[in-house]
């Protein structure tokens, strides 16, 4: 089947590349590629936090009050699947912790994660795995998570060990 959109005829496997209508909605990134790469970086860290193994990272891990943080999502009545959706993704190029090697950042407790997209994009065509996780840990700095302690490293190790798949 070959798609019309005026002029232009829109290819099958160029559709495929195409977000869905309704897939993470949240992801404000204007360029395609790192666009493509958050989607399905979510995509595949919404299928690692169906699993109970991977849902223990937010037992392992407290927010700066010392509640873990699976606490906030019951309190929110929410699952960790659903509360990956509401998360807005920026791109957050042109901001400092980008130049100095972040792949993503956000503050505890807000909901924005700023991407570092062309480090995104590189980690994305290198390591998937690792992207995934950073995902992840991200969505734990949103629910309250602090860092150092623990430190960048030590959170994604733990994501990695209780949810790579």
């Amino acid at each position: 089947m070959v798609a019309r959109f005026g002029s232009w005829v829109l290819l099958p496997a160029f559709l495929s590349f195409m977000p869905q209508s309704g897939s993470w909605p949240r992801v404000n990134v204007p360029d395609p590629v790192g666009g493509m790469a958050i989607r399905q970086a979510l995509d595949n860290a919404s299928r690692w936090v169906e699993n109970a193994r991977c849902r223990l990272v937010l037992t392992d891990f407290a927010d700066g009050a010392g509640r873990p943080l699976a606490d906030r999502l019951e309190t929110e009545a929410i699952d960790f699947q659903s509360y990956l959706r509401t998360i807005v993704f920026v791109d957050g190029s042109r901001q400092i912790r980008c130049a100095g090697g972040a792949l993503a950042f956000t503050e505890p407790g807000s909901r924005v994660v700023h991407v570092c997209v062309d480090r995104l994009k590189e980690t994305w065509s290198r390591d998937r795995k690792d992207t995934v996780a950073s995902m992840i840990h991200e969505a734990l700095h949103t629910l309250g998570l602090g860092e150092n302690p623990p430190s960048p490293k030590e959170i994604t190790s733990r994501v990695l060990a209780r949810c790579a798949i």
